[in-house]
């Protein structure tokens, strides 16, 4: 994949790309981040052990996906705003996702970090944060977009570009609207423009206003998501005509 003249200030600009790696994530957690520019990007065109959330793997199929890791430095946000930087990712990818597909309608983010066509999972987002001083020191943004496969034998509920639209798409092409929208999310966030992403994010959001079913722990309820907690990141929902708070891990969609 031949990837040059990114139109971005800063995300991509430090690029490399490795023929094969466990995890772009791990990779780059190994390095010296400290004296790497922000915005570096360690891509790769198979990766062997990706990671998901939930300790999830992630199934891409080699020279057919994206799979790549942001490295940003965001000591802007304190600790207790870090869920900010998994929406304004979130969003970066869901506005580049819309510049390849015909019918954006079925688009939407699944809290807390999957984009979703219809049903079907598209991307993943794994932010793996160092925090210093009560705000974000260093954050490795992971990112799996399913391209050009058209099979997934251990996900039956993903899709890929391909699949929907009925044609090849070029890596570069994708990758570097995913950078260039993915950094204009990032530089609102550093302009403090939270209330912004925070209104995109629930506007969003899958399954929205709507009534199905989740599970607690061994109990399935009804519900309707209402939106999110700026803050804590937890999903709001209405349960029995009451909101409710749900952390990360604690529901499960069915």
């Amino acid at each position: 994949m031949e990837i040059n003249n990114i139109p971005t200030i800063f995300i991509g600009k430090d690029f490399t790309e490795l023929t094969s790696c466990h995890s772009t994530n791990g990779y780059l957690a190994q390095l010296n981040t400290d004296k790497m520019a922000e915005g570096a990007v360690i891509a790769t065109l198979e990766q062997t052990a990706g990671r998901g959330q939930r300790g999830t793997s992630w199934e891409a199929e080699p020279y057919q996906n994206l799979t790549f890791s942001i490295l940003l430095k965001p000591h802007f946000l304190a600790v207790q705003e870090q869920f900010l930087l998994n929406m304004a990712v979130a969003l970066g990818i869901y506005k580049a996702l819309q510049n390849f597909l015909q019918d954006k309608a079925p688009l939407s983010v699944k809290w807390s970090n999957d984009i979703y066509y219809g049903e079907q999972k598209i991307a993943g987002i794994l932010i793996e944060n160092a925090i210093k001083s009560y705000s974000l020191e260093r954050s490795i943004v992971g990112i799996g977009l399913n391209v050009n496969q058209t099979q997934f034998l251990h996900a039956p509920n993903a899709t890929s570009l391909s699949m929907i639209e009925g044609q090849t798409f070029d890596l570069a092409s994708v990758l570097k609207n995913v950078l260039v929208e993915i950094e204009k999310y990032y530089i609102l966030l550093r302009n403090q423009s939270f209330k912004t992403i925070h209104q995109q994010y629930e506007a969003t959001l899958y399954r929205k206003g709507q009534m199905h079913w989740f599970k607690r722990e061994e109990v399935t309820f009804r519900g309707i998501i209402k939106g999110v907690e700026v803050q804590t990141g937890q999903l709001l929902m209405e349960v029995d005509q009451k909101i409710e708070k749900f952390s990360f891990k604690e529901i499960v969609f069915l």
